[in-house]
């Protein structure tokens, strides 16, 4: 058996289709880093945007893969580095900038105590070869990350600032654990277009989105920490056994 090409010359060679997937990971390389420097220029609401449509790519790469046959170790590979960005380096960043940077030492510790939970997650994550295509083992990091960029964008929606750095810090902490944790979440499969009306998860994405056009910049927050909310719960009443990620 002949090993798969890993030069992207070679992969392209062998399945010309992975360049569109591939493309759209890379999308997500652009928008990531026009996210940091949103952070940098202080426009934060901006910067926690971009981290949305990032792990909207995210979830649009994966499914035109598997729309078009056109999966690759090469992309999977690109895929895990560009989340370490995506959901990892932007979201500790702005975090940090726009919350922590006053408090020294301790908020720098904070910022890195995400992005390190990340990047411990991913390697994990790469590690797995029993992986569950219905719950993750623990947080996913998107969803890690969208909790703390939505609460960004619900900031400057309801106050018109930044406020509450202190709350900021415990869902930091409480993101962290749960990446690393046991716990079950359900995992994006319900997404997919022959799932999405079969589910309940689904009805609750469809019903999500457009309450979200009409008033996006609380909607997208009160989605993500209901999702964490909704499963911490239910492992800590259900007591459900810890599911393959």
């Amino acid at each position: 058996m002949n090993p798969e090409p890993i030069t992207l010359l070679a992969a392209v060679r062998a399945n010309p289709r992975i360049l569109i997937p591939n493309a759209i990971t890379l999308g997500g390389v652009l928008v990531s880093y026009l996210s940091i420097l949103y952070t940098f220029d202080g426009h934060y609401a901006s910067a926690a945007w971009f981290i949305w449509y990032a792990s909207l790519l995210d979830i649009v790469d994966g499914g035109v893969a598997r729309l078009l046959r056109a999966s690759s170790t090469l992309g999977k590979e690109l895929d895990s580095l560009v989340d370490l960005i995506r959901v990892g380096i932007a979201p500790s960043l702005l975090i940090y900038q726009l919350y922590f940077r006053a408090w020294g030492f301790w908020g720098l510790l904070i910022a890195f105590v995400y992005l390190s939970a990340v990047a411990i997650r991913l390697a994990g994550f790469n590690l797995r070869t029993d992986h569950n295509d219905h719950y993750f083992s623990g947080l996913s990091s998107p969803i890690a990350a969208n909790v703390l960029g939505t609460f960004v964008i619900f900031s400057q929606d309801v106050w018109g600032a930044y406020p509450h750095p202190e709350w900021v810090a415990l869902m930091v902490i409480g993101v962290s654990t749960l990446m690393l944790g046991g716990l079950p979440f359900a995992g994006s499969s319900f997404i997919m277009l022959k799932r999405l009306f079969h589910t309940w998860q689904g009805w609750v994405v469809v019903v999500g989105f457009f309450l979200g056009l009409l008033i996006p910049g609380q909607m997208l927050f009160y989605f993500y920490s209901g999702y964490v909310l909704f499963y911490l719960g239910r492992a800590l009443v259900v007591r459900t056994a810890p599911l393959s990620a």
